[in-house]
């Protein structure tokens, strides 16, 4: 049964401007999420110029990393700008939207990858209460973006 349904799109140039804010990555994002999205740009470009690495502990790219355009910057910008949009998608799919007392924090929503590239969504803290208090079992992720644009579409089940 349908418990709920997100969508939400955001600019690749919003989110640009954001991560160039002190802090911006380590607030809404957990390192697993941020080295996806390093991993990803790895595999489609031919960087073995540069050394990209595979864990980041502080939650915050390498410097440069916010627009390399010779190992494909953009999509490391609009993996992360998926992952933001698919958060923002999953607080409209259970009601609570952001900013509010109900919200969970953003770092409990987490946007990652199966083996086969599937994204998936991992709740955590007040994000997993308000799931397991809606009885929700299954959440339905889809993730897609262009130069310009990034939009995730969620739904909920029983």
């Amino acid at each position: 049964m349908l418990t709920g349904i997100g969508l939400d799109i955001i600019e690749i140039r919003r989110l640009k401007a954001a991560i160039r804010k002190k802090g911006f990555l380590k607030r809404i994002y957990r390192p697993a999420e941020i080295t996806a999205c390093l991993r990803a740009v790895t595999h489609r470009q031919a960087c073995r110029q540069k050394s990209v690495p595979t864990v980041m502990p502080e939650a915050h790219p390498p410097v440069g990393w916010t627009d390399p355009p010779e190992c494909g910057g953009i999509n490391y910008v609009q993996s992360l700008a998926a992952r933001f949009a698919a958060k923002e998608a999953f607080l409209k799919a259970i009601g609570t939207g952001w900013g509010t007392k109900q919200s969970p924090h953003w770092k409990e929503i987490e946007i990652l990858n199966d083996k086969s590239g599937r994204p998936f969504v991992k709740l955590s803290g007040k994000a997993r209460q308000i799931a397991r208090r809606q009885g929700i079992k299954h959440i339905h992720l889809s993730l897609t973006h262009t130069t310009t644009y990034a939009l995730a579409f969620v739904i909920c089940e029983r």
